[in-house]
């Protein structure tokens, strides 16, 4: 048998009564289900008709269907952490969770971990999802659960971020604000700004399109790409932003982007780790009544 902690458990059960993860899950499907369905049939539908062959369009809605919920899962995962802490504090329970015996690191590790098995159930419920496009084959079954663990690293850094927001704000709807403020930064700040110094560049190349590796969406669109047999994404990219990166950079881009996302995430859990601590919790309490 598993023996998971007290806030493990406490989260679990909470969550197995609330219509919360069902809600998500089902509206996360169903948008899938709905995205896989219409592209496949109208996709036969054509092929009736003309008698012409397709396949290389059933890709296409994979395609669609993949980063759907891709986008899904790294706007859900902040609603799982931010009212970690802050939510503790709102309800008066946050002290009494400090004087149980677990430490600061194990608070905000325990809660990250619930918080990624709701993810984790959410991301794999989709897989079927994924199947629907690729009846006529093009991607093997083996590829596309790779591609959904592929989306564990974003959630992570998500979730992480969640955790960070909330071990600063006082309350909830604070947490969550913060939390899509970070994430936008991340994914789309880091994607533009490149984009906007492109006039900038330099003789060896724009550097700022280093920042990309950061972008969560980086190697789920690289190895999507190559999936479907496109041409290569990441090349075209650093082209665009004029950038030449070497060769051995480019073959490593994918790992490199899931290690600075790790790493990322594991600076937010440290800042978070630090604010929960209960020193300075108490210091940022008396300089709130001071005011």
């Amino acid at each position: 048998m598993i023996s998971l902690s007290p806030i493990v458990k406490k989260d679990i059960e909470v969550r197995s009564r609330s219509y919360t993860l069902p809600a998500i899950i089902t509206a996360a499907n169903a948008v899938l289900f709905l995205i896989g369905l219409m592209g496949t049939f109208g996709l036969v539908a054509r092929m009736r008709q003309s008698f012409d062959t397709l396949y290389r369009s059933f890709l296409t809605v994979y395609t669609i269907v993949a980063l759907t919920e891709f986008i899904i899962t790294l706007f859900t995962a902040p609603l799982f952490t931010a009212a970690a802490i802050s939510g503790e504090r709102e309800t008066g329970t946050f002290d009494l969770l400090l004087t149980t015996n677990l430490t600061p690191a194990e608070i905000v590790t325990e809660k990250l971990i619930s918080a990624m098995l709701s993810m984790g159930m959410i991301i794999m419920s989709s897989f079927p999802a994924l199947l629907i496009p690729l009846m006529f084959g093009g991607v093997g079954i083996i590829d596309t659960f790779g591609l959904l663990i592929l989306f564990l690293p974003g959630a992570f850094l998500m979730l992480s971020i969640g955790m960070f927001t909330s071990s600063i704000c006082s309350s909830v709807t604070k947490s969550i604000a913060l939390s899509y403020v970070i994430a936008f930064i991340l994914t789309v700040g880091f994607a533009v700004f490149p984009l906007m110094t492109r006039v900038f560049s330099s003789e060896t190349g724009n550097e700022f399109a280093y920042l990309l590796t950061l972008d969560p969406f980086l190697p789920v669109i690289s190895v999507l790409s190559r999936q479907v047999g496109e041409p290569d994404f990441l090349e075209l990219i650093f082209r665009g932003l004029k950038l030449a990166p070497d060769n051995a950079f480019m073959e490593n881009t994918v790992f490199i982007s899931i290690l600075l996302q790790l790493c990322a995430a594991f600076g937010f859990i440290t800042l978070a780790v630090m604010n929960v601590m209960p020193g300075r919790y108490r210091e940022k309490n008396r300089k709130i009544r001071e005011r």
